[in-house]
């Protein structure tokens, strides 16, 4: 699969494809209008984003500006009954703060402004689309939850922890002299003496 191509831009077409040569093969990426106003003039690097979309009887390279247009390109086709022609004409009208804006708020009408697009096609998409972004969000907390390690570990465990913790610094604060006379008798008799008075 290709996720992005850097390379010379060897032609623009206003028709919505451009070509871009990368260590020598040409690659022909579909974009929409508001990326390729964004892209540099014929002859210099060029740098997209990439979602390679693969039919049984075709691929093709659809080309973004940046990372977040890309994803929402593919959140976008990824609604029932959208393609990625329609999905494109989706970013082209609104870029993705502004289709975020719309999903949140179901603004309907924002959706029916691309062509193509209907008030049924743009509800369906309105719910769809809040569906992802849900299970994005919770995706997200999940991950951060489980990168907090001490969320992994049980009260159980976390009550052991502290009361070696607290049984290790009072062994720590026993004289050298004691230690070294008894390190292993003075550390059981004094931390039985604890667990007594817990």
């Amino acid at each position: 699969m290709i996720g992005s191509l850097h390379g010379v831009l060897i032609d623009k077409d206003t028709a919505g494809e451009i070509l871009i040569e990368v260590s020598g093969v040409g690659y022909r990426v579909t974009v929409n209008t508001r990326t390729l106003a964004d892209l540099p003039d014929i002859g210099t690097d060029a740098f997209v984003h990439i979602h390679h979309h693969i039919r049984e009887d075709d691929q093709t390279l659809y080309g973004f500006a940046t990372l977040t247009e890309r994803k929402c390109f593919e959140s976008v086709i990824g609604a029932h009954g959208v393609g990625p022609a329609l999905g494109m004409a989706v970013l082209a009208t609104l870029p993705p703060e502004e289709l975020r804006h719309a999903v949140a708020s179901e603004d309907v009408d924002a959706l029916c402004l691309v062509p193509g697009v209907g008030k049924k096609t743009a509800q369906r998409m309105v719910l769809e689309l809040k569906i992802v972004s849900t299970c994005q969000h919770t995706s997200n907390t999940k991950a951060r939850t489980v990168s907090n390690p001490t969320q992994r570990q049980s009260p159980m465990f976390v009550k052991r922890f502290a009361r070696w913790a607290s049984a290790q610094k009072k062994y720590d604060s026993l004289s050298t002299v004691s230690k070294a006379q008894t390190p292993l008798q003075c550390f059981v008799k004094r931390f039985n003496g604890w667990r007594a008075n817990d």
